[in-house]
């Protein structure tokens, strides 16, 4: 049986987080395309440098968000492949800008995101966000009551994406696992 509101956050949760990788989030939007037991999840983006941006270095970019929705549809019935299709907008030529720091980077939408996205694949587990900042770089740690395999399968992929989330927004962002106490 699909689990249909998990399907929804999930991929509400990875629409936030292709939009905060693409240069124009306004044209980024998220196309689910379900069937029975399989689901397409293609990011519509509105021009070829923010495909280039979703898709990555050799395509690790979306190698990791396809993780990330395989993490996030476990036990909802559905297996969902992912792909990126460009609209292409002839009038906005967009060029590609070297890394700067933005000290008005979104901290606590970015840190909200990866709460949710930890919360929604650890569903019953408490989970804590703890930031760091030094100099133009902030390490998330995502705090586990204990970290197994599956923790920390979780936090590389999520490494991989708010890697790619903070270029966009101006800040390195290392994503790591650790361990805290039970209250």
């Amino acid at each position: 049986m699909i689990d249909e509101l998990r399907v929804a956050n999930a991929l509400r949760l990875l629409e936030e987080a292709a939009a905060l990788i693409c240069k124009e989030p306004d044209k980024c939007t998220l196309v689910w395309k379900p069937g029975a037991t399989k689901g397409r999840i293609d990011f519509e983006v509105g021009n070829a440098d923010d495909a280039i941006r979703l898709t990555g270095a050799k395509g690790k970019g979306l190698e990791s968000i396809a993780k990330a929705a395989t993490m996030l549809f476990r036990d909802t019935g559905i297996d969902p492949f992912v792909g990126v299709v460009i609209n292409l907008d002839k009038t906005n030529k967009l060029v590609f800008k070297k890394y700067a720091p933005n000290p008005n980077w979104p901290k606590d939408k970015v840190i909200k995101l990866l709460k949710e996205l930890a919360g929604a694949v650890f569903i019953e587990t408490d989970i804590k966000i703890y930031a760091e900042n030094r100099g133009d770089s902030t390490e998330l740690s995502v705090a586990f009551p204990r970290v197994t395999d599956e923790e920390l399968q979780f936090v590389r992929v999520m490494d991989k994406v708010f890697a790619a989330i903070g270029v966009q927004q101006g800040r390195r962002i290392v994503v790591d696992a650790e361990e805290h106490a039970m209250a």
